[in-house]
């Protein structure tokens, strides 16, 4: 039976312009030309959007957190700024080398002069969005009364920056058939700079390390259309979490270091997830990403398994170009569980992860190897380009039947980093007249 929506987007409150007016058609160009459209990658752009990056300080990794940007770019935006001291203006980046299109993206996720959106009072930036949708015609859980809730779906979400050194931000959102319009809630508090290098953050946060295999945020992507685009992964470490998937993120506590060629991460989580129990052997018999508490048995599931998780993040950058990461971290459940289906009930997981980003010219070599649950999950890439014409990645990963991290979202065939290897070969050609990916 066919299925048909019917899309309301509230207004958005005009206490704040989250969004320019085009914004919506750069979403569209960016997920034709670079990575296929999904609700995560409209969530990371738009949470690049929200948080742009100064073009005269970014480094090497940041600049390559922008799916528009690849590893010749970002090298040619450094050696402009090292070669003027400064980049004053978008149209300067066309001596990088840097087209007319991207350009024009970067316009939206990076600023020269800051200008901020929103209400602005003494310092203080607010930004409100909401939107919301419904389904028609309802689902069999509506027609049949075992959806306890309305057929709405709504998300709220506030934003708020005072002087570059405080940020808040909280979420709110319910899905079709919950009961609760807060059903789920999200919220951080951040702090930057203070003595200078010092930031924290209390409530829900991101992590982002290496190439994904021990942690990573949902904004993750795996094999697309755009066959050498969102492979090779470039971390943005620990932020504030804006996300709207209920299964994965982080909440507590974080603080980050930054003392020269080092940065240190420390971090502290308890929170619950959403799990089935079996009543015989009283143990967890697997943990839910879906977010739904729609019906009796899903809200019975909801919150069931307590969990908390500490750990400490190091990077160190040789240069502009090459840096290493190391990553330790223990999670503990507060009954045993099976997370995964082809693993043994565990309680507790030791985790450890080694990251390194080398580049030649333009041959660049990404990869990482993790352990967890006593097994080990391995990746390797790499890439070379030619030109502005054409690109080539080969990547190699090996994951353990056994491997098993909560937080990881590795490249690959399935969602889990876990019980698959392969090599992995992409090509693309950019020609005036068409864009050919192999």
């Amino acid at each position: 039976m066919k299925k048909y929506f019917l899309i309301l987007f509230l207004p958005c409150l005009i206490i704040a312009q989250v969004r320019e007016k085009d914004f919506e058609n750069i979403l569209i160009e960016i997920s034709e030309n670079y990575r296929e459209a999904n609700d995560g990658l409209t969530e990371e752009l738009t949470r690049l959007h929200e948080t742009p990056l100064n073009i005269n300080s970014a480094s090497f990794s940041e600049l390559l957190a922008l799916p528009f940007l690849d590893e010749t770019d970002a090298k040619n935006i450094i050696a402009l700024r090292k070669k003027f001291g400064r980049i004053n203006s978008f149209s300067q980046l066309r001596k990088a080398n840097i087209s007319k299109a991207k350009i024009n993206y970067l316009k939206y996720f990076s600023y020269v002069i800051r200008r901020k959106a929103g209400v602005q009072i003494s310092g203080l930036n607010i930004g409100f969005q909401t939107r919301g949708a419904v389904k028609i015609p309802v689902s069999k859980g509506f027609r049949n009364g075992a959806y306890e809730g309305n057929f709405l779906h709504s998300y709220f979400k506030l934003k708020t920056n005072y002087n570059e050194d405080w940020e808040l931000a909280a979420l709110i959102e319910k899905d079709p058939g919950e009961k609760k319009f807060n059903d789920f809630q999200s919220f951080y508090l951040l702090r930057k700079n203070i003595l200078g290098n010092l930031n924290v953050i209390l409530g829900d946060y991101q992590i982002e390390f290496g190439q994904g295999l021990l942690f990573w945020s949902p904004y993750s992507f795996g094999k697309t259309a755009a066959a050498t685009e969102g492979i090779i992964k470039n971390s943005h470490y620990v932020y504030g979490s804006q996300s709207s998937n209920e299964a994965h993120y982080f909440r507590g506590f974080a603080a980050s270091l930054a003392l020269r060629s080092i940065k240190a991460f420390v971090f502290y989580s308890m929170r619950n997830y959403d799990a089935r129990l079996d009543s015989n052997s009283n143990i967890f018999t697997s943990i839910i990403n879906t977010g739904f508490h729609r019906t009796q048995t899903e809200n019975s599931n909801k919150d069931a398994l307590k969990s908390s998780s500490l750990g400490i993040i190091l990077h160190y950058r040789l240069n502009d170009f090459n840096s290493i990461g190391l990553s330790f971290a223990v999670q503990k459940f507060n009954r045993k569980a099976i997370p995964h289906s082809q693993l043994n009930p565990i309680e507790k997981n030791i985790f450890a992860s080694g990251s390194f980003n080398f580049s030649l010219k333009n041959l660049f070599l990404n990869g990482e190897i993790a352990y967890g649950n006593k097994s080990f999950a391995s990746l390797v890439a790499l890439s070379a380009n030619f030109g502005n014409k054409i690109k080539a990645v080969a990547l190699f990963r090996l994951y353990s039947s056994n491997y098993f991290s909560a937080w990881s979202a590795g490249f690959g065939e399935y969602n889990s980093t876990n019980n698959e290897e392969g090599i992995y070969f992409a090509l693309k050609f950019n020609e005036p007249f068409a864009l050919f990916n192999v």
